[in-house]
């Protein structure tokens, strides 16, 4: 499913903080927006699900698969959400609810989209538990999100997220929160849920050495504004603008130190 992005602008309280930002995501294809913190990447994509901050507004053309996103009414952003365009967020302690059961969480996207049983969407939690590879899934799925690890955590946030198949993920910063080592395994899971699937990915990250692990194109963000695009690969090795350059020499001193490899 085709994500177009066109004249993007977003302000908050009047004040312009993402400047006419364009792209594409094709689909069955993996994009990457990439810049340091403040640089507008999240906003944008916050933009794209009618989940900016009440204090804040977009406007441009924003269409998926040829139905525009932006404006809609919240009613009827909140029926495309989850099933055709869903995201994960940077950090599931905030995202998931501490005081509901991990399974009831995994499936509540079905639950209003699909209108699934109790014992439907019980069964589906534990496939989901497995397709993202929990451990004990028909069991996990009882615990709550604080008996969990921080790399579960983040499963269970992507099991969410994919439930109803959207044709469309976004993950914003998804693995900042994680160790190295499960960090490799949450980039290697979405890779394969978006090659087994055919959904298309937006990944948004500040590591390039992290993005050039999951999509082949990207653009880089700076100030709110793209100011550089291209294959991950010609970004790496013939980076044109300062700020990318700044984001190679970054990540190549993660890759140095033991970090994930560019």
């Amino acid at each position: 499913m085709t994500l177009t992005v066109h004249n993007l602008h977003v302000h908050i309280h009047s004040q312009p903080v993402v400047h006419d930002v364009s792209f594409e995501v094709e689909s069955g294809t993996r994009f990457g927006l990439i810049g340091e913190s403040g640089s507008g990447k999240s906003l944008t994509a916050l933009s794209l699900l009618g989940l900016l901050p009440g204090e804040a507004a977009a406007r441009g053309t924003v269409h998926l698969e040829g139905r525009p996103l932006l404006p809609l009414p919240e009613a009827e952003l909140a029926r495309r959400r989850g099933k055709e365009i869903s995201m994960v967020f940077q950090d599931p302690r905030t995202s998931l609810n501490p005081v509901r059961r991990i399974g009831d969480q995994m499936t509540e996207t079905l639950r209003i989209h699909e209108r699934l049983s109790r014992r439907a969407a019980r069964a589906r939690a534990v496939e989901l538990a497995q397709q993202v590879q929990l451990p004990e899934p028909t069991t996990i799925i009882d615990r709550y999100p604080h008996q969990l690890s921080g790399g579960q955590r983040q499963r269970v946030g992507i099991a969410s997220a994919v439930a109803a198949r959207p044709r469309l993920l976004i993950a914003d910063e998804p693995t900042t929160a994680l160790d190295a080592t499960v960090q490799a395994e949450i980039l290697q899971l979405f890779l394969d849920l978006v090659e087994s699937s055919g959904t298309s990915l937006l990944f948004i990250t500040h590591d390039l050495g992290v993005l050039a692990q999951v999509v082949t194109h990207a653009a880089v963000m700076s100030g709110g504004r793209i100011v550089e695009r291209g294959p991950v690969q010609d970004l790496l090795n013939r980076a044109q603008h300062p700020v990318t350059r700044h984001l190679v020499s970054a990540a190549r001193a993660s890759q140095w130190s033991g970090g994930v490899s560019a």
